[in-house]
């Protein structure tokens, strides 16, 4: 007797939909750690600082390290004018960067740098009003004696790009960060580099001096 085998049909069984989903699951995942790069690179403070503390105490150790600054921290000072329906307050500043007189003598043209610090992961807006307001008041660093900031920079960010930089150059305003080892001071332009031995290259600034209609 002969038997006869009858093939069956070939049947797909793979769930394409699934399949489709987990590929799209794919792509948003990569598409958010791009994203997540980006706002920290730009929108937010530089990651490796867990508290403020952190960052001043880097900062302070890099400072002290080299031979270009003096850091005096938590600053007092007073405002020099107010806005229209601003409280009345005091400031006080994070920290300021005196340049010593070997940076003087090489003829450093920022004079004194104001440095606001916070913990990473912060968004910079806020902190850049700060700045803005700290533009408008000189610091007690030693005596009786106020001190007018030249600039005041954001620790730890970095300017990249984007609209917020005219209000950097116009404001000087910027930030301060370590890219490759040095830091780095920045408005609208790279302001200076720092190593870690105290060599410092800088740039003038010609920003900040117009007015009125552009």
């Amino acid at each position: 007797m002969v038997e006869y085998v009858i093939p069956r049909p070939y049947v797909d069984t793979t769930n394409h939909a699934d399949a489709e989903i987990q590929r799209l699951r794919l792509q948003l995942d990569e598409l958010q750690r791009f994203a997540g790069d980006m706002h920290s690179t730009y929108d937010y403070t530089q990651r490796g600082y867990p508290t403020e503390d952190d960052a001043v105490n880097t900062l302070r150790d890099f400072v002290q390290g080299g031979s270009a600054f003096v850091m005096h921290e938590k600053v007092a000072g007073r405002y020099l004018s107010m806005r229209p329906e601003q409280d009345l307050s005091y400031p006080i500043i994070d920290a300021i960067l005196e340049p010593t007189p070997r940076l003087l003598a090489q003829g450093w043209p920022h004079g004194f740098i104001g440095v606001e610090c916070k913990k990473s992961g912060v968004a910079v807006g806020a902190p850049l009003l700060q700045a803005m307001d700290y533009k408008q008041a000189v610091f007690n660093i030693r005596g009786d004696s106020y001190t007018y900031m030249n600039y005041v920079l954001l620790w730890p960010w970095l300017p990249y790009g984007g609209p917020v930089l005219s209000f950097c150059a116009q404001l000087r305003i910027g930030g301060a960060g370590f890219s490759n080892g040095a830091l780095i001071m920045a408005s609208a332009t790279q302001l200076a580099r720092v190593t870690e031995d105290g060599d410092v290259t800088f740039n003038g600034n010609k920003a900040g001096k117009r007015k009125g209609s552009r």
